[in-house]
């Protein structure tokens, strides 16, 4: 979990990005944040089978 908290993605860079998503007239009920293959995963565990 530490190893994880040093690499995790930049705390400045997703502030920046949740004030954008505060400032849209009409955003997304849903975000996925994170470095290209955290992202990236999130959306293959709908395809890929449980087992």
């Amino acid at each position: 979990m530490e190893e994880d908290e040093r690499n995790g993605a930049d705390p400045i860079e997703l502030a920046m990005k949740v004030l954008k998503i505060v400032e849209m007239k009409r955003p997304a009920l849903v975000y996925r944040e994170g470095k290209w293959f955290q992202t990236f995963m999130v959306g293959m565990s709908r395809v890929l089978p449980n087992r």
